[in-house]
């Protein structure tokens, strides 16, 4: 099997995790477990730890009913991506004009901006019409 390192960005990579609680944070979170470039191996893997939970289960061990196998495929550069989508965000909330940043780069798909030109906004609240 072909191992990559899970947070290597500049690959395509597939994770395998363990739901399963963690105790230093005192909550259930998704731990990787392993990593691959290949989602056959990806999927060998989520199947080992599926069956490694079900003996486990089956013996008696303390397996808490919640703890699962999961997994995630991760395209190269997404979480420099996911960073990047992030700073414009809190860039927006925090009243700064984010073209500059647009104009060098993109943002991530499916994020919009609507800007309105100052031109174009009322300066005073319009009475609504009254209809008789």
């Amino acid at each position: 099997m072909a191992r990559v390192d899970p947070d290597d960005d500049g690959i395509r990579r597939f994770v395998v995790q363990h739901f399963r609680y963690v105790p230093e944070r005192r909550q259930f979170r998704r731990v990787p477990v392993a990593a691959f470039d290949n989602e056959a191996e990806f999927n060998a893997a989520i199947d080992a730890l599926k069956a490694d939970l079900d003996r486990r289960r089956r013996a008696g061990e303390d397996v808490d009913p919640r703890e699962s196998a999961t997994g995630t495929g991760y395209s190269a550069g997404d979480r420099e991506r996911a960073t990047y989508s992030r700073f414009l965000k809190r860039t927006f909330r925090h009243g700064v004009d984010v073209r500059p940043f647009l104009a060098e780069r993109e943002p991530e798909r499916g994020m919009v901006f609507l800007f309105l030109d100052p031109e174009d906004t009322p300066t005073e609240l319009e009475e609504p019409e009254k209809h008789a």
